[in-house]
């Protein structure tokens, strides 16, 4: 068996290539890739956080298994806070599942973390069970009613770690508007 190391990263796709002398033919008949997310991608929320909002989100992140018999979940998710004017404005910070609905104001929304420590780092512990195919999770913010008007808030992924596939990559982590 040939054993291809994928170092952490996430790949969408690969292309096998094989030569092999004419008239000779090499199949691949045995084919396999281990059970872990294929596609991680996180896009930046474009819309307006209020003050007087329960949640505003601030980032979408799907993620793609690829195994009926894959039955995996997020159990930490650390997030950066580059880009938000102060952190003193959010009051909370929140991870939303909505399983394969790509809407944020989807009523089927579940909470599956939350922090009311937010600095520079905010580290979120989730018990997230996914499903085979998309899985949208939402990161989201409350803010204090003390924020500033003009203020930003904004976040990135610094870590993503799942319970059987463990620290995974996230394409596009830190997304800008």
């Amino acid at each position: 068996p040939i054993a291809i190391p994928l170092n952490g990263k996430c790949y969408q796709s690969f292309r096998f290539v094989c030569s092999s002398p004419k008239g000779k033919g090499v199949l691949i008949d045995d084919l396999s890739f281990d059970n872990r997310p294929v596609i991680i991608k996180a896009e930046q929320a474009q819309t307006p956080v209020l003050k007087n909002r329960e949640y505003s989100q601030l980032l979408h992140l799907t993620i793609k298994l690829n195994s009926d018999d894959l039955k995996d979940e997020i159990k930490t998710l650390v997030l950066n806070t580059a880009g938000t004017t102060t952190t003193a404005d959010i009051q909370s910070m929140a991870v939303f599942y909505t399983g394969a609905e790509t809407s944020f104001s989807a009523k089927s929304k579940t909470l599956v973390g939350e922090s009311t420590s937010v600095g520079g780092t905010v580290t979120l512990d989730l018990n997230a069970q996914m499903t085979k195919g998309l899985n949208n999770f939402w990161v989201a913010c409350k803010l204090k009613p003390t924020a500033g008007l003009f203020n930003r808030a904004d976040v990135g992924v610094d870590q993503l770690v799942f319970a059987r596939a463990g620290k995974q990559s996230v394409l596009n982590a830190n997304p800008k508007p």
